[in-house]
């Protein structure tokens, strides 16, 4: 079964997640209180979401024997963040890379989890140690140590597909579920809601500025079969890590619409089929910890590991000028620029600008293959910058 509503081990996940959001455990005083006055005011509301790396926890009680009792997993929590925005294409194709376009939490909890990979990456060059990654000598490439799996708790059922029937019984007026209204072919996220198994486009008021920047149930999907990895970091990689669960709150899952977003939907051909990796649905039964109804315009970044935060607003640091031209000193650390200049120093190959990166990157073919089983993924927008080879 993709859905599983009675595993302890949702309650444990998501438990890590909200203690870490409530408390966090690697941030001094001054960090600590930019953290706090980023969370929403009692009247906003946001999406929490944070990725846990789950290492199994066994030990030896008969070495003769070599029988083996399994104790609870280590729960080791890398990435916490908050934020329900996105920003319109218009504004990614001036960006030149330094926008984040898409600040859902689930898929900033993705961007800080690569930006940590290379961050890893970086400190093992210098000889430091990771809890991580090793590297092979001989070859170069980055590995993952042995027997992790990680698992992504959000708060809210991915906006999309897996929401669709969600979205549907809030509204007491159904007059507007036929209504079609799309973007390059694809539906807008509140867009004929009777249309199911279907690929769409953030944000979901048709009253939005356009975005082509795809649903969370999409990525997420597409995630199972390109990995967790982004195509700037998928090659330096040796078998890259795929999510094991998704954990969402039990009272919201609607168990068809979560096996139709994640695999039934899917066409599977036998190339695709290989390389797929079904995620498994745990359920929470924490309560949400938003209140309010005024989305937060801010996003908060927070990796545990690092002792890291940075919070955003309309795609930049908070307090930079977002309306003009970005200058260097205000984009997000993971923004496409920054984390294109992370990967390039480790690459070994060099690139021209960050569109041919992305082209010759591997996991392409795949990308584009389990795109098509997904079905209509239309447009993307155009950012694209060079590449400094200083």
């Amino acid at each position: 079964m993709l859905v599983d509503l009675h595993d302890d081990l949702g309650n444990a996940i998501a438990q890590a997640v909200v203690d870490e959001y409530r408390r966090p455990s690697n941030l001094e005083n001054k960090a600590l209180q930019q953290f706090r006055n980023a969370r929403p005011k009692e009247t906003e509301t946001t999406v929490l979401a944070g990725l846990v790396k789950i290492e199994p926890n066994s030990r030896p009680i008969h070495q003769t024997k070599r029988q083996k009792v399994d104790e609870k997993p280590q729960l080791d929590v890398l990435a916490v963040c908050t934020g329900m925005k996105v920003t319109p294409a218009s504004r990614i194709e001036r960006g030149q890379g330094r926008i984040v376009h898409d600040s859902h939490a689930e898929i900033l909890c993705l961007r800080l989890f690569n930006w940590l990979v290379l961050q890893e990456m970086n400190a093992i060059r210098e000889n430091n140690g990771s809890d991580l990654l090793i590297q092979d000598h001989v070859t170069e490439q980055f590995k993952f140590k042995h027997n992790l799996q990680f698992a992504l708790y959000i708060s809210e059922i991915p906006c999309g597909d897996a929401s669709t029937e969600n979205l549907r019984d809030s509204f007491l007026d159904q007059t507007d579920w036929n209504n079609l209204e799309e973007t390059e072919g694809i539906f807008r996220g509140r867009s004929g809601l009777n249309m199911l198994g279907r690929v769409r486009t953030k944000p979901g008021r048709k009253d939005s500025p356009i975005s082509y920047s795809k649903s969370c149930s999409d990525k997420l999907c597409l995630k199972q079969f390109t990995s967790m990895l982004s195509s700037l970091v998928y090659d330096l990689v040796d078998d890259p890590p795929y999510l094991s669960f998704l954990v969402l709150p039990k009272e919201k899952i609607n168990t068809t619409a979560l096996e139709r977003c994640f695999r039934d939907r899917i066409k599977m051909t036998p190339e695709v089929s290989s390389y797929y990796h079904p995620l498994k649905v745990l359920a929470t039964d924490l309560p949400c910890q938003f209140t309010g109804s005024t989305p937060s315009n801010l996003a908060i970044l927070y990796c545990p590991p690092r002792s890291y935060i940075q919070v955003l607003n309309k795609g930049v640091r908070n307090g930079c000028p977002a309306k003009k031209g970005i200058e260097y000193q205000h984009q997000s650390d993971v923004s496409r620029e920054k984390l294109a200049e992370l990967a390039t120093k480790l690459a070994p190959h060099q690139f021209k600008d960050y569109k041919e990166l992305k082209r010759r990157a591997s996991v392409s073919a795949r990308k584009k293959s389990a795109r098509e089983a997904i079905g209509h993924w239309g447009k993307s927008s155009e950012d694209n910058f060079a590449l400094s080879h200083e």
